[in-house]
């Protein structure tokens, strides 16, 4: 069984100046999807695509505003709680997105080379 991170005093002191309070469970819970590849995966589409953070809120219409302004700040409190909670995990999956995002454009380049099967 893993520690709870919330006994880690950097931990705590993280989450206080966030001014975020976080039940042990939940913690405990983030802290073990954060440490698999496929739950850093995951987060990663929460936070980043389904939260669309470079995206900006302001919509003609109020009710699609507000949905995405919902959207935004609950993208903003799974990243504010990961960082304050498992802030080298956050980093592993940043680096591991950029390494992903790397390797397919590597293929999609090599898909577009010709082939020297004309010789």
């Amino acid at each position: 069984m893993t520690e709870n991170p919330l006994t880690n005093p950097r931990v705590q002191r993280r989450l206080k100046d966030l001014d975020l309070r976080v039940e042990a469970q939940d913690a405990a819970d983030l802290d073990a999807i954060m440490r698999t590849t496929s739950g850093r995966r995951f987060m990663y589409r929460m936070v980043f695509l389904v939260g669309k953070l470079q995206a900006r809120s302001y919509d003609s219409s109020g009710q699609a505003m507000a949905f995405n302004e919902g959207r935004r700040a609950m993208a903003l409190s799974l990243l504010n709680e990961t960082q304050a909670i498992c802030p080298e995990l956050w980093m592993a999956m940043l680096k591991e997105r950029i390494s992903s995002e790397e390797r397919m454009q590597y293929d999609r380049d090599e898909a577009k080379k010709p082939h020297g099967d004309d010789e």
